[in-house]
């Protein structure tokens, strides 16, 4: 069905059983595969209601499925430091940064996303799939239904203007 003629709805009815399927085979357990559908349909829905929006819908939905597996097991794996004993993690040194650093992190990850949203619609679409759902170049041409030459250099003009709008803010 052309992308178009589809409603967001529509596309989660023809979807959501066969991502569910491949989640409980990739998690092992119902609840989980369950609760990564439902992310990943909150992960897909503003990316496909923005123009131009996604060509090739089941691929992406995948592609975003598979990421939050590997997350889930990342944080799996996290979690498994609650069995280690609390003075062996005792005895791990920590920086804690005093409020000074907190906010001026806090004010640097404010002009990132201010710079991202300042992009073009197609870049910006390029640079958050790389960077943020840690999509290849050749999996957003996917997606994007463009080539990965196209990808690239919709990519390298992202990262030319994020540098020059952080730059510009900073004062360097």
């Amino acid at each position: 069905m052309p992308m178009a003629d589809c409603r967001f709805e529509d596309v989660f009815k023809e979807h959501h059983k066969e991502l569910e399927q491949f989640l409980r085979r990739q998690v092992n357990d119902p609840d989980m595969a369950a609760d990564l559908v439902q992310d990943t349909f909150i992960r897909f829905k503003p990316l496909y209601e923005k123009p131009p929006g996604i060509q090739k819908v089941r691929a992406y939905l995948f592609r975003i499925a598979r990421n939050l597996v590997i997350d889930h097991f990342r944080r799996e794996q996290i979690r498994c430091t609650d069995s280690v004993p609390e003075d062996i993690l005792d005895e791990i040194p920590t920086e804690v940064a005093g409020p000074e650093v907190r906010a001026a992190s806090q004010q640097r990850l404010e002009n990132i996303r201010a710079a991202v949203d300042q992009l073009p619609p197609r870049c910006r679409d390029v640079f958050i799939m790389s960077r943020v759902q840690g999509m290849t170049l050749a999996e957003i041409g996917l997606a994007l239904n463009i080539s990965p030459k196209t990808v690239f250099s919709h990519f390298t003009k992202a990262l030319q203007l994020l540098k020059s709008q952080l730059d510009e803010g900073s004062g360097l």
